[in-house]
């Protein structure tokens, strides 16, 4: 029986996932927040996962508000945020993006490590986009990165491994729908029972590609203004990059078009 994403990999993330990304990407981070003299204090990570970029803006002093759809990353999430005694300055939150909700609002908001490609309607991007630009302050930020369809083709959809892991083997392998521009990543993981048995337990990742102008007028349309896009981990232009980083800004009144305000 298929799972949903992240109702098991949360458990053995570390041990599946090129962890360098968050590395790399909390450098690449502080370059951003530098080079756009972003400011502010409250960080709504959306798609946390297993809240690593959350404890690392945390342990900054940032206050932080994460949410995510699964309950198994959310909780190995909290589990990291008491080891690392920083469960005091983060607010874990389980729901979907879809249902952004709050009564907050923030002066940053991320979406990292391709969490939008989840969102494989328009319709419901734009509603995303939609409510981020609600949960931001006047001059705030939204940064997130994707998959870009090159991304998608070229590496989600050739993957293929099998490697142990700590509670048995995870199996993994990639396809790719040149029609719908969209990514299936099948994870299989076989987790070590007793008397030697194994138990299946299989999840399949579906990531859509999204041309990059289009996301950009689709930013626009939602009122973000000051949309940049880049190769990911540097400032050169996304084009044809596997993986690109997106920047919008939420106007202040005074930018806004009078029958916006």
């Amino acid at each position: 029986m298929t799972e949903p994403p992240y109702s098991y990999l949360p458990k053995v993330y570390d041990e599946v996932v090129d962890l360098t990304f968050y590395s790399d990407m909390i450098h690449y981070l502080q370059k951003v927040f530098d080079k756009f003299e972003i400011k502010g204090s409250h960080i709504l990570d959306l798609a946390c996962g297993t809240g690593k970029f959350a404890l690392e803006f945390a342990r900054k002093g940032y206050k932080v508000t994460a949410i995510d759809i699964s309950p198994c990353a959310l909780e190995v999430a909290r589990d990291n945020a008491i080891e690392q005694k920083l469960e005091q300055n983060i607010e874990f939150i389980n729901r979907s993006m879809l249902d952004l909700e709050s009564r907050d609002r923030f002066d940053v908001v991320l979406c990292l490590y391709n969490s939008l490609n989840y969102i494989r309607d328009e319709k419901q991007l734009k509603k995303t986009f939609r409510n981020i630009w609600k949960a931001l302050i006047w001059g705030g930020y939204l940064l997130f990165d994707i998959n870009t369809i090159t991304g998608l083709d070229y590496i989600v959809g050739k993957t293929s491994f099998c490697k142990a892991i700590s509670s048995g083997f995870v199996i993994a392998d990639g396809f790719w729908d040149e029609e719908l521009k969209q990514a299936d990543l099948e994870i299989n993981f076989l987790v070590h029972q007793d008397d030697d048995l194994y138990r299946l337990v299989q999840e399949v990742h579906q990531e859509k590609g999204f041309y990059i102008n289009r996301l950009k007028r689709i930013l626009s349309t939602s009122k973000f203004q000051d949309i940049q896009d880049f190769e990911c981990f540097t400032f050169n232009p996304a084009f044809k990059a596997p993986r690109a980083f997106f920047i919008a800004r939420k106007p202040t009144p005074d930018q806004l078009p009078l029958k916006l305000v």
